[in-house]
């Protein structure tokens, strides 16, 4: 990322054509081989449901393949994070538990690292998920949103019965307005009611 700073010392043409006494000289500046920033910047935590659900179903490649071209299609000075949940959610990618400022290629790299770095097992806390996605997004800047990767089988974590961890469903509900939630069924086996009951 480069900031380029243009000053006329000693300008003696008005480039207006009503001159005002301070003489003014307009610039064009030529770049190459610059990546620019978006026009919308946003700030994107992928939440990956790495359950043991999702190896039966056979959906870890799609998943894995997903998400890094996912992150592929983000820009510079947009932000990025990943978190994952299976027995519990885990920040797998971020900057200090926020997302990441993508200040060059490098940010995306890593985080398709971490992608691939996730291991698949155990049950499925998606709200735990959820919760530690928000958290990456609390503080981020321009429109923020979760994208859920998932089978949608959501057991909070083999502890069904447990009234002190909330479904997914309700911590969607909970969260945040300004924090939209897209949800990705990743085969014909998701619960894909249950994914379109959590999009926000």
């Amino acid at each position: 990322v480069y900031d380029v700073t243009v000053r006329g010392t000693t300008v003696t043409e008005d480039a207006r054509e009503s001159g005002s006494g301070n003489p003014w000289q307009d610039y064009a500046l030529v770049l190459e081989n610059a990546e620019f920033s978006a026009a919308n910047l946003v700030s994107i935590c992928l939440a990956l449901d790495r359950s043991n659900s999702m190896n039966t179903s056979g959906y870890v490649d799609v998943t894995r393949t997903s998400s890094k071209a996912f992150v592929d299609l983000m820009e510079a000075d947009d932000r990025v994070g990943v978190v994952s949940f299976g027995d519990d959610g885990q920040h797998e990618d971020s900057d200090n538990n926020e997302v990441a400022l993508i200040t060059g290629t490098n940010i995306q790299e890593d985080a398709k690292t971490a992608i691939n770095n996730i291991h698949f097992s155990g049950c499925t806390y998606m709200g735990d998920g959820l919760t530690k996605a928000e958290q990456q997004l609390t503080n981020a800047p321009g429109d923020r949103a979760i994208v859920l990767m998932s089978d949608g089988k959501d057991n909070k974590g083999c502890e069904e019965n447990n009234p002190n961890r909330p479904w997914a469903v309700d911590v969607a509900a909970g969260l945040p307005a300004a924090i939209d939630v897209y949800t990705c069924a990743m085969g014909p086996l998701s619960d894909q009611q249950k994914l379109e009951d959590i999009a926000l």
